[in-house]
């Protein structure tokens, strides 16, 4: 896992497009809710 900011860990890359790609994520401080970014 790779931590972005203070809020999220990045788990694995879910797609990517032409401007970006998107995470699956684990919120820190959340007891680890998943989320997209």
């Amino acid at each position: 896992m790779r931590p972005v900011g203070s809020k999220y860990l990045l788990e694995e890359p879910l797609g990517r497009g032409a401007t970006g790609t998107v995470w699956r994520a684990r919120q820190r401080e959340t007891a680890g809710a998943e989320a997209a970014v």
